[in-house]
């Protein structure tokens, strides 16, 4: 291969270019740019989320979820909007969305592994102080968590961050066979060595 497609080849696998349909505006292209910072521009090259991350990507709804590069070695990630305004801070392990709900479920993994809520505008809605927030069923339709505490289990509303049962238990079992769409029903629950049915 001549030398001149060689560097043509190498430089647009350097852009890494990742396009995403976008709104009005158009296309927003998510790419590194020749330093190798990761930032988006809309279909007019107007800077759309700024070229200054080690990583980026779009999710949905128009936020970017970006990663930058610690002392450690390690990727700290953040959240971003379409107008380039931080939603949450590059500083957890991993941020998932939940396009659903409209919620970010955020990791820290250390100095200890922590999991929370924040809302689209980045307010925290479930502090991140749980050993563990999962889903009562795989489907996820639920807007609700078990959540885990030092050893103790309670169950949580993700929308409005309400405790709906305290995390006291040692046991709670709650599925999608014992609530309604909403996560309301019943749950069993073990307190020491007493077993009982409780109201979420």
């Amino acid at each position: 291969m001549p030398k001149l497609q060689r560097a043509l080849l190498a430089a647009l696998l350097s852009l890494s270019l990742v396009t995403h349909a976008a709104g009005p505006g158009g296309k927003i292209s998510v790419f590194a740019d020749k330093k190798g910072r990761w930032g988006a521009s809309d279909a007019a090259g107007a800077v759309v989320l700024p070229f200054q991350f080690d990583s980026a990507e779009q999710l949905e709804d128009g936020f970017f979820r970006v990663g930058r590069l610690q002392k450690s070695g390690q990727r700290a990630y953040g959240v971003f909007d379409a107008q380039g305004k931080e939603i949450i801070p590059p500083q957890f392990s991993y941020i998932e969305y939940l396009q659903r709900f409209k919620r970010f479920k955020v990791t820290v993994e250390a100095p200890q592994y922590r999991q929370g809520y924040f809302d689209e505008t980045g307010k925290v809605v479930v502090p991140v102080i749980y050993d563990s927030l999962e889903r009562i069923s795989n489907m996820g339709d639920e807007p609700t968590n078990i959540a885990q505490r030092n050893g103790k289990y309670g169950y949580i509303n993700v929308l409005s961050g309400k405790i709906k049962i305290p995390v006291e238990y040692d046991t709670l079992v709650v599925d999608s066979l014992m609530t309604d769409a909403l996560g309301n029903g019943t749950a069993i629950a073990r307190k020491g060595k007493k077993w009982g049915v409780l109201s979420t």
